[in-house]
């Protein structure tokens, strides 16, 4: 017999419950894999640091195995256990863009190993404007996994029902936040990079990225 369709639970985005996080989390904990909203898409979150659980989503979305996967922050605080340093850039974008739809690529500090990076020596953070994501990895004690929650190569998921519809038997919980406010991915820059370069415009256009760096400020 195969598995049961993972359980669906509503939940508030911007006030959510905070039992129904912390059971997410208590998943995310044991080495489950759990679906949830954030301001741009669904996505998938697992511990980072934890190689099964990495290995879960990989064989959950059919992904290539080298593709590093991004991670979500529940505040800047959090970047300081995780790179090896925060580029000028990088702290100008924050201070505009963060929380919210920005993705940025920092050099990963050097004593880390995290199974959810194959190997890379940079890592792609956000801190998302979902409360419900933010307090996910609060309640985690550090970063979680954010890469979208579809199969490798289908579009990426707006609402709880394509998620359970492509992936709902492989899953442990989805966090049903009803449809995604952007509806878009993330705007991914690189900040190692100099000058800096924006990898994928998303929700944030490519010009407003570059105005905020030639200004120098957010």
């Amino acid at each position: 017999m195969g598995r049961c369709p993972a359980r669906i639970v509503p939940v508030d985005p911007e006030r959510p419950d905070m039992a129904i996080v912390s059971q997410a989390a208590g998943l995310i904990a044991a080495g489950g894999v759990v679906a949830y909203p954030t301001d741009t898409v669904y996505g998938l979150a697992a511990d980072p640091y934890n190689e099964q659980a990495v290995e879960k989503i990989f064989a959950i979305k059919g992904r290539a195995a080298a593709k590093a996967l991004t991670l979500i922050l529940a505040g800047p605080e959090q970047l300081h256990a995780l790179v090896a340093e925060i580029p000028k850039a990088a702290e100008i974008l924050t201070e505009a863009f963060w929380p919210g739809p920005l993705t940025i690529v920092f050099p990963l500090a050097p004593q880390l190993h995290l199974p959810a990076l194959r190997g890379s020596r940079t890592v792609a953070v956000r801190v998302p404007a979902s409360a419900l994501c933010r307090s996910l990895a609060h309640l985690c004690g550090g970063p979680i996994t954010a890469t979208s929650a579809n199969l490798s190569g289908e579009p990426e998921p707006t609402h709880a029902a394509q998620v359970a519809a492509a992936l709902g038997e492989r899953l442990d919980l989805i966090l049903d936040g009803g449809p995604s406010p952007l509806a878009v991915p993330s705007t991914l820059v690189d900040a190692t990079a100099h000058p800096p370069v924006v990898l994928r415009e998303g929700a944030i256009p490519a010009e407003r990225i570059m105005a905020v760096l030639a200004e120098g400020r957010p």
